[in-house]
């Protein structure tokens, strides 16, 4: 008989060993890096729905959104744990989605903006989303049309609001009336262990599936790979992927801003566009 494989054991060093690691939640990433780095840019885009001017958010900017977000949605009735989905291409309200679902406890889920409806309805299944945030236009696509015609089925979907519409307007004004200390004691509350993020699998041989994470999986990966990729405050870190990859959401974006840096983001690949900003 053959002898068995001689397997070695590798062992990487305790997380607290570990420099430059920070908050494990999404929401204290978020604040931390608000705190650090507030008037630098955090996001620019040459925005199509702004007609092509160009979008500058710095942290500051960054946080406010991500909270007001955050409180749209706890006045939407979005409670601890619920997924939230968010049909965006890689632009800044995508972002402070992320962290605004993130800072109101529930549990983020990035949908492809490739999907068909068949698919985009598959998705909103499998995570139950009860508030679905969109855009009026990419490209072609127009999804708050796609997103609307799934809810109607869908007693469970209880909101879209796509950003561009009427119904964006309409939801973050009901979280401009709602009391900040409630969405305070929301990310509060949040630990490592939480659910944060459905990452869906492409779909290529079959249906896809959501994987969840915990907010410590993300959370330990952007200030993990911001120093493995030596990214500092005066990174302008460009990249084509969409914010539903992991290499994406983390290595691109979330690496970029644990580290202070400016993410130039677009909807639709222009090479000089993103020198420009770069």
């Amino acid at each position: 008989a053959a002898a068995p494989p001689a397997w070695t054991l590798c062992v990487g060093a305790p997380v607290a060993e570990v420099g430059g690691v920070g908050a494990l939640t999404l929401g204290g990433l978020l604040d931390e890096a608000v705190e650090r780095f507030g008037p630098r840019e955090a996001v620019v885009l040459d925005d199509p729905l702004l007609d092509g001017a160009t979008a500058r958010w710095t942290y500051e900017r960054l946080g406010a959104e991500a909270r007001r977000i955050g409180r749209a949605l706890v006045a939407a009735g979005v409670e601890p744990g619920d997924a939230v989905g968010i049909v965006m291409g890689n632009r800044p309200e995508a972002v402070a989605a992320v962290f605004g679902a993130a800072l109101a406890g529930a549990v983020a889920a990035p949908m492809s903006t490739f999907s068909p409806p068949p698919e985009l309805a598959h998705l909103v299944d499998l995570c139950g989303a009860p508030v679905v945030l969109t855009q009026s236009q990419l490209l072609a696509r127009r999804f708050g049309d796609d997103l609307a015609a799934i809810a109607e089925d869908r007693p469970f979907l209880r909101r879209v609001a796509a950003l561009g519409e009427p119904s964006w307007e309409a939801l973050m004004a009901e979280g401009d009336a709602t009391p900040g200390d409630r969405l305070d004691a929301r990310a509060a509350a949040a630990t490592p262990d939480d659910p944060a993020l459905v990452i869906f699998s492409s779909g290529t041989t079959s249906e896809p599936k959501g994987i969840l994470h915990r907010h410590r999986s993300p959370a330990l990966q952007c200030w993990l790979q911001a120093r493995v990729f030596a990214r500092h405050p005066g990174t302008r870190m460009f990249s084509a992927l969409p914010l539903f990859w992991t290499a994406g959401l983390n290595t691109a974006v979330g690496a970029t801003l644990a580290a202070g840096g400016c993410w130039v983001a677009q909807e639709t690949f222009d090479a000089g566009d993103a020198l420009a900003l770069m």
